[in-house]
């Protein structure tokens, strides 16, 4: 699903409409938003926290999906800000793994010829996400380790 009422608690959700990247992941959410009912939701601070992460995480899955690199880029960056702040250095981790490839190819540079491993997503030169996304962690004191 690109659209529905399951993130209502996230920090992002009214940043749909908002949003400076327009694309089609952002105009098919709007559309669903202004046809949807307003439905009150007690905020929790916990479920507030994990609604917002898997909110982020499915705003860059379905742009992907939809293949809007702009967009993708945006939620991406995004996720990635919101995990650095929690720390969240396990899912950092796999976001930094699927940039830079499997361990083979940066070990052995020779191997690059033979592997499947796409160097862009998108179009998106995925060792430049990863210097963002480095830069971006590099202000989380806790993850400098």
């Amino acid at each position: 699903r690109i659209s529905d009422r399951n993130f209502i608690s996230s920090d992002y959700y009214s940043t749909i409409s908002f949003s400076s990247v327009r694309g089609p992941l952002a105009n098919a959410q709007l559309i669903a938003q202004q046809c949807s009912i307003d439905v009150s939701v007690i905020k929790t601070t916990n479920n507030q926290d994990i609604e917002s992460i898997t909110h982020l995480s499915n705003q860059v899955a379905s742009a992907l999906a939809l293949k809007s690199p702009k967009e993708y880029k945006y939620w991406l960056i995004t996720y990635v800000k919101r995990l650095t702040f929690e720390c969240d250095d396990i899912r950092l981790q796999e976001i930094c793994d699927n940039l830079r490839g499997p361990p083979h190819l940066y070990l052995n540079p020779k191997l690059k010829l033979t592997s499947h491993f796409e160097s862009t997503v998108l179009g998106i030169k995925k060792d430049e996400l990863l210097k963002e996304i480095l830069h971006i962690m590099r202000e989380n004191r806790h993850l400098q380790r």
